[in-house]
């Protein structure tokens, strides 16, 4: 009886195959990054919006309309000129807070700085007064955690340094109670530089909020004097408001 055994040989696996199968990579199209900026979307595109309309209020075609309705060119170039501004607020921001950053990092390596030279000071008091005295090193506030917080550190230095300098322990000169004062005192400045910083930051995001806020009503007085000099239905009126962000076919009533 023949053999009707039809089935499909396996591969040989050293055989290369003639054919490489077609592989299609999808890229991944979801934005990694974002644009820095102290000015959040909403106000992004309000700005955006903003001078667009200023822009198509300082055209020709469009300026004696408008001056008719109330709107000059010395009003448009006011909203022009606080635009920029407000982008100075939000830039002067940021800055600001880079600068918070970097108070950051110097503060904790001035801190560390300081906290070496109390354990030095704190170790030098351990050998004078132990074992034969040992309420003598509370005043230098052996087994303390210094750094638990900023004040804590501020004040423990301060009093640690004034008992060395006035016992002087071995090894406790005047140049290293000098070098103790400098590192206490570079702490500190970093505190007050982080303090400043972020008050000019919060006052910069406060000026730019309240200007963007005077920008948009201003810009919709732009508009509601564009949308009179040119009423919706109407064929000449089309290409104005387009520019001027007016819906088509109805008044402007934002």
């Amino acid at each position: 009886m023949p053999d009707t055994n039809t089935a499909t040989p396996l591969p040989d696996p050293n055989e290369v195959p003639s054919e490489t199968p077609n592989l299609t990579v999808v890229s991944n199209t979801t934005p990694t990054t974002s644009v820095r900026s102290e000015l959040n979307r909403s106000q992004e595109a309000e700005l955006t919006k903003a001078r667009d309309v200023c822009v198509a209020a300082q055209r020709p075609e469009y300026a004696a309309g408008l001056e008719s309705h109330g709107i000059d060119a010395a009003f448009v170039s006011a909203v022009l000129a606080d635009i920029n501004t407000a982008y100075a607020h939000g830039n002067a921001a940021l800055d600001c807070k880079a600068a918070v950053k970097d108070a950051t990092r110097a503060e904790a390596l001035t801190g560390q700085a300081l906290i070496d030279s109390l354990r030095t000071i704190q170790a030098t008091a351990r050998q004078q007064h132990l074992p034969e005295h040992p309420d003598k090193v509370d005043g230098y506030l052996v087994g303390e955690n210094l750094d638990a917080s900023r004040s804590v550190l501020e004040g423990a230095s301060q009093a640690i340094i004034a008992r060395a300098n006035q016992e002087r322990p071995p090894g406790i000169d005047t140049d290293f109670i000098t070098e103790a004062e400098a590192r206490r005192a570079a702490y500190l400045a970093t505190n007050a530089t982080q303090s400043n910083e972020q008050g000019k930051a919060t006052q910069a995001r406060e000026q730019r909020t309240a200007l963007v806020k005077s920008i948009v009503a201003r810009r919709k007085k732009i508009q509601y004097a564009a949308d009179a000099a040119w009423p919706p239905r109407q064929p000449s009126s089309v290409q104005a408001r387009v520019d001027f962000h007016l819906p088509a076919r109805r008044p402007y009533s934002y």
